[in-house]
């Protein structure tokens, strides 16, 4: 069965052996109405708990979802329904604050607001979360830390801007997390924590921990949440035309185009890829309190990106494009390529895999670190993952030493990078693969990825043959994108 490979920038075509399942992601479904319309009534029909006096904090998602940027922003359509319904109670301009709920990742630019916020990113007070800049409001119910963004816990309504795009997505989590410190991350971002089940699952223990975070909050200032759900429109114009599943009848046109592009040199197909915007689709909206609107909201994000299999596989076969949340214009360093693989993949497909299975991944890993966004990526790889130091308590003293680092810090400070503990925390996101995972090969001979623990093929063919010396008698390809899970 030939089907369409993305392999870094590249893009091939390989004929699977025909006991070699497809595992495709859903159609995109058409929206019943246009998106304004649909965000609209949300908004309109939902009550808000302010006055005329009130400081209002409207707080949204950063640049890392949805995956990779969309054409039509939803963001642009939900703050100005928002800031319209605030106008027509009262709430002057100068009460609200914008805040771009970037956790611990790196500031958005000045051209990135104003991609997801039109002209109100020059036209309103807007501010990128500092994981440093926090207030305490004490303890949750559990006895975790709650500390968030200064501004949000100085206002009189937290309203928050969602677009969950997987089911860890969304809900409290963008309060504990997107507002949250350093310190009040980390402590559900942590190892044992997230090896202990699918960070997809919204019951696992990792969102039990942020729910207990941001009802917290809740309890101290009142949130709003403005949600909405795209579709699975990925793919649009020339991609659309060249990168489609093939579905085993590949196309001439479709050849050469493929061909064309793996030919243009790095550095225009990374220009490529970094300036493609998805078309992406609003599909739904809702408006209200978080525990009121969240479990919708997630049957509404399965219902466009996820896929149910009833089968478990022995081997997945991936093709992983240079992309991924935490390198948005950027580039994916060997760190991020674990985090890919045995974090993101392997928690959006546990459901379908055995115990102890393997994962056969196509991408030309490459020591490629962003100088100015992941320089504490690349202090990490090189003095810790490089040199073998990877036990527990030496990951542990990375995040320490990696934390101190002043020049880290002011590159998080005052750049764009991300912040130093955001490295080994990216680390940390691989937990489940790590202990789900026998076997990670990666097709190719890069030896960046030798340190991280992953086997190596000359190709696919060799890495397929692997499988069946291992006894893998169930192996499935995944076809991605557009991103997609299983269930």
């Amino acid at each position: 069965m030939k089907e369409v490979i993305f392999n870094g920038d590249n893009v091939t075509i390989y004929d699977f052996p025909e006991d070699v399942s497809i595992i495709y992601p859903p159609e995109p479904a058409c929206p019943s109405k246009p998106d304004r319309e649909i965000v609209s009534d949300a908004v309109e029909s939902a009550k808000l708990d302010v006055s005329r006096n009130s400081r209002v904090v409207i707080a949204f998602d950063d640049i890392s979802v949805p995956l990779p940027l969309p054409k039509n922003d939803p963001r642009k359509i939900m703050v100005a329904e928002v800031l319209r319904k605030l106008k027509s109670v009262g709430v002057s301009k100068d009460q609200i604050t914008l805040v771009c709920a970037t956790g611990m990742h790196r500031k958005c630019s000045g051209r990135e607001l104003r991609s997801m916020l039109g002209d109100i990113a020059a036209a309103y007070r807007v501010v990128n979360h500092d994981c440093r800049d926090v207030v305490s409001l004490g303890e949750s119910e559990s006895g975790y830390s709650v500390e968030i963004n200064r501004y949000a816990a100085e206002s009189d309504l937290i309203v928050y801007l969602s677009v969950p795009f997987l089911p860890m997505n969304g809900g409290w989590k963008s309060i504990a997390v997107g507002l949250g410190s350093y310190e009040c991350i980390r402590q559900h971002h942590l190892p044992d924590i997230l090896a202990e089940s699918s960070y997809m699952n919204p019951r696992s223990e990792m969102h039990r921990i942020i729910e207990d975070i941001g009802r917290h909050v809740a309890r101290q200032i009142p949130v709003f949440h403005v949600d909405v759900v795209v579709n699975n429109n990925f793919f649009r114009g020339f991609v659309s035309k060249a990168w489609r599943e093939i579905r085993g009848k590949e196309r001439l046109d479709q050849k050469l185009l493929m061909a064309f592009s793996n030919l243009m040199p790095s550095s225009i197909k990374s220009a490529v890829r970094n300036g493609y915007r998805a078309g992406y689709e609003i599909a739904y909206a809702t408006a209200g309190e978080v525990d009121e609107i969240h479990s919708e909201v997630l049957e509404k994000v399965y219902e466009h990106r996820g896929v149910r299999i009833g089968e478990k596989y022995d081997a997945l076969i991936f093709g992983l494009p240079n992309i991924s949340p935490y390198s948005v214009n950027s580039e994916l360093n060997p760190i991020l390529f674990h985090t890919m693989v045995r974090g993101y993949l392997c928690n959006m497909f546990e459901s379908i895999i055995r115990k102890k299975a393997i994962f056969v991944i196509q991408n030309p890993v490459s020591e490629i670190f962003d100088e100015k966004q992941h320089p504490a990526y690349r202090e990490f790889y090189h003095r810790y993952i490089v040199k073998g130091k990877t036990s527990p308590e030496e990951i542990e003293r990375a995040e320490k030493e990696l934390v101190s680092d002043p020049a880290l810090m002011d590159a998080y400070a005052n750049g764009f990078a991300y912040h130093p503990a955001h490295a080994v925390i990216a680390y940390y996101w691989g937990a489940l693969g790590l202990e789900r995972l026998e076997k990670a090969i990666v097709v190719g001979r890069s030896p960046a990825i030798k340190p991280l623990g992953f086997d190596s093929a000359k190709n696919m063919s060799e890495a397929i043959r692997v499988l069946r010396e291992m006894g893998c008698d169930k192996i499935a390809y995944v076809r991605l994108p557009p991103v997609f899970f299983v269930y």
